[in-house]
């Protein structure tokens, strides 16, 4: 894997903090119909890359668990999970939470830009879900985690496009942005194998708030039809993109 120039710290303190205090409410930007049924769709990506050869996985980023509850009950009884995160009260939250699966759970508070813990341990898919566009030293986030796969192991992680209504978007703390050309860019040079490539939501994400059913099913209706009509990436909000490391 190729290093990165960049030496700044990854997320700073400000990130911390803003998902500290988040931290239970979270789970909320999540409960309206139209949120859910996005989140089924962000899940199905990542299912492509659950199969029984998957033993160990580590989702970087664990927030409430939303991403972990899918992964734990996806993968098979014997897998290993590792999970983290930047906030300490996110990580309290997933201890509590998962504390009896049945399956070996191990997540600690960490920085995935300066250092992924748990042992030089690999893993057969690493996950990222709207973690790294909060890291301003977004390339060594993702070399790190690459340097942690096994190989043919996966990582799956999200990315904003900046050639999408989100550049108007109010995120709570400072993000950043590329378009689809230069994050393949990026990933490419970094030394990955783009396996997958795709897009989730375009209109402004207050609109899957509203508290109006009808007005939900609306934002759902236009996002499936512009998909159709603009593609997977094309003015998607969120890149979700899957990788694998290329053969040396």
């Amino acid at each position: 894997m190729k290093s990165s120039m960049l030496n700044s710290s990854g997320a700073p303190s400000s990130v911390r903090t803003y998902w500290n205090n988040f931290n239970k409410r979270y789970s909320k930007n999540w409960d309206s119909y139209s949120k859910n049924q996005l989140s089924h769709q962000e899940l199905g990506f990542i299912d492509k890359f659950i199969n029984d050869g998957v033993s160990t996985v580590l989702d970087i980023g664990i927030g409430n668990g939303r991403i972990l509850e899918h992964i734990i009950c996806k993968t098979k009884k014997t897998c290993d999970i590792y999970g983290g995160d930047i906030s300490n009260e996110m990580v309290s939250i997933c201890i509590d939470k998962f504390a009896s699966v049945g399956k070996k759970c191990k997540f600690e508070t960490f920085d995935a830009a300066e250092k992924i813990p748990f042992e030089n341990r690999k893993f057969d898919l690493i996950t990222a879900i709207r973690v790294v566009k909060y890291n301003r030293n977004w390339k060594e986030f993702i070399i790190n985690a690459g340097a942690r796969l096994t190989h043919n192991g996966v990582f799956v992680f999200t990315f904003l496009n900046k050639n999408s209504l989100s550049i108007f978007g109010n995120y709570g703390t400072k993000v950043f942005m590329l378009n689809k050309r230069e994050i393949e860019h990026e990933l490419t040079n970094a030394g990955f194998v783009i396996l997958a490539n795709e897009g989730f939501s375009i209109l402004p994400a207050v609109l899957y708030h509203c508290r109006f059913l009808f007005v939900q099913k609306v934002v759902l209706f236009f996002e499936k039809l512009f998909k159709k009509i603009f593609g997977k990436t094309l003015l998607q909000k969120e890149f979700f993109i899957a990788v694998t490391l290329k053969d040396v």
